[in-house]
């Protein structure tokens, strides 16, 4: 994949307030979290134009997580061919089992993304589940010539702790089946540690609020694209500042969950 990390956009970006600036870059180059956890094996994939995304409602809330990455892919002018989302709400990532072949067969996919039920690649009486599901399907996706990429969630907002296992337990995922993993999870807690007043989920503690799908949706371009996304002209209807703000803890956490990727 062309190396396209330094790119930059057309719009002309709205400088971040000193606070949110400082607080933001203060955060690179810190380690996240104080809990040991391996590094991810795959760092880049080629970059991708026919995606489907496959999980619950943490993936199609606020219009569609796939449809804030392809506004994104197409803001930024790069080809983009289908974009597609299978969820059922609440579901483990085993409830898709029925139905994921036919989907994944249904178009010559470059990457599905596998995302799981918010606890169930922490919690005790799921994690084996969840590991097995990301093996099956991850054979699955390899069978089809597509590439698996697999989504770490976040903590819920009354629950911090629940990050570190979150990104020990998807990095694992990620390196047993060589799959790439994007750190959506570590992008906010970012955020979160950043104080930069900006909420990432709802009411419930758990789902995103647009500001949160939009996050999420950043860290993904970054990811699967390697490319910042800081400067992007999609928005999705948020303040040039709150974008900004997102875009770069995107980067931010991107760069330091892969380190060199080239």
């Amino acid at each position: 994949m062309k190396k396209s990390g330094h790119r930059k956009f057309s719009r002309k970006v709205t400088p971040v307030s000193g606070l949110i600036r400082y607080r933001i870059f203060a955060l690179i180059g810190i380690l996240l979290f104080g809990v040991a956890t391996a590094d991810p094996d795959v760092r880049r994939i080629d970059s991708p134009q026919n995606l489907l995304f496959v999980g619950n409602s943490f993936t199609f809330y606020n219009n569609g997580l796939h449809n804030h990455v392809r506004k994104m892919v197409v803001g930024a002018g790069k080809p983009v061919g289908i974009t597609r989302a299978m969820t059922i709400s609440g579901a483990k990532l085993s409830h898709h089992a029925p139905a994921l072949r036919a989907q994944v067969g249904s178009a010559e996919w470059d990457v599905v993304v596998l995302q799981g039920h918010s606890l169930e690649a922490i919690r005790d009486e799921d994690i084996e589940g969840f590991r097995q599901a990301v093996r099956d399907f991850v054979r699955v996706i390899r069978e089809s010539g597509a590439s698996p990429v697999l989504f770490m969630t976040w903590a819920r907002t009354n629950e911090p702790g629940q990050t570190a296992l979150l990104n020990a337990n998807y990095t694992a995922a990620g390196n047993e089946t060589g799959s790439l993993v994007v750190p959506v999870g570590l992008a906010f807690e970012m955020s979160t540690r950043s104080e930069n007043g900006i909420e990432l989920r709802i009411d419930d503690l758990r789902h995103p609020t647009l500001a949160g799908s939009y996050l999420a949706a950043c860290t993904f371009y970054a990811a699967m694209f390697d490319e910042s996304p800081v400067g992007h002209p999609y928005t999705a209807g948020l303040s040039e500042e709150v974008a900004e703000a997102l875009q770069r803890i995107a980067w931010s956490t991107v760069l330091s969950y892969y380190g060199d990727r080239h």
